[in-house]
């Protein structure tokens, strides 16, 4: 799962773009686009979960009818019935960046009418529950999570300004202060040995 760390990178990846989307296309936060991408795509994978790494698809969106890009079948749950997930095989889009990921999020809602409604919401935790009625997902549990991660996260520090959009992605690294800690002693469980030149003697580090 997903670090702090990972987290913290992953929010400064996409709320630049998530920002300039939500702008250009007249939606009045941008605070739900990241939280739901949170709650969507955090698993193993430096962070993210299989879907967002390789196809990065960070929300989720499914093929639909006026979308005309690649798709990749993976398997995912659903929960039509409370307290039941039941796994079924779906197709999702593919994306070619975080870029295109955060605008296509966008374009999804555009496409699709029944969304229409969030450009009047008046708050994030609006927005969230519209969507979710707006049958966005089957979660029961999906509006709480995502308010959770808006608070936790203060993500509502980007609905307004204008974050500089970086000319590349932040790297997503993997959190080592939870394995080893700065300033103390470690024993390997090998001997370690270096050379000093690539044709050169091995050396046994003492």
């Amino acid at each position: 799962m997903a670090t702090e760390l990972q987290i913290k990178q992953i929010i400064a990846n996409i709320a630049p773009y998530a920002q300039m989307y939500a702008k250009r296309y007249g939606y009045p936060f941008c605070s739900p686009c990241i939280a739901q991408a949170l709650q969507e795509s955090l698993g193993k994978y430096n962070g993210l979960s299989l879907l967002a790494y390789k196809y990065n698809n960070y929300h989720g969106i499914k093929g639909y009818p006026a979308w005309h890009g690649g798709l990749v079948s993976m398997s995912t749950g659903e929960e039509y019935t409370p307290g039941t997930i039941t796994k079924v095989n779906s197709y999702f889009c593919v994306f070619k960046d975080v870029q295109n990921a955060m605008e296509e999020y966008y374009l999804f809602l555009e496409r699709n009418k029944r969304y229409s409604n969030l450009k009047a919401c008046k708050t994030p935790e609006e927005y969230i529950q519209t969507i979710v009625n707006d049958k966005y997902c089957t979660s029961s549990t999906y509006v709480t999570n995502c308010i959770a991660k808006i608070n936790k996260y203060n993500l509502k520090q980007y609905d307004n300004g204008s974050l500089p959009i970086p000319t590349t992605p932040t790297q997503i690294v993997v959190d080592r202060t939870q394995f080893y800690a700065p300033g103390q002693i470690y024993t390997t469980k090998s001997n370690l040995y270096v050379r000093n030149e690539a044709d050169g003697d091995k050396q046994l580090i003492t």
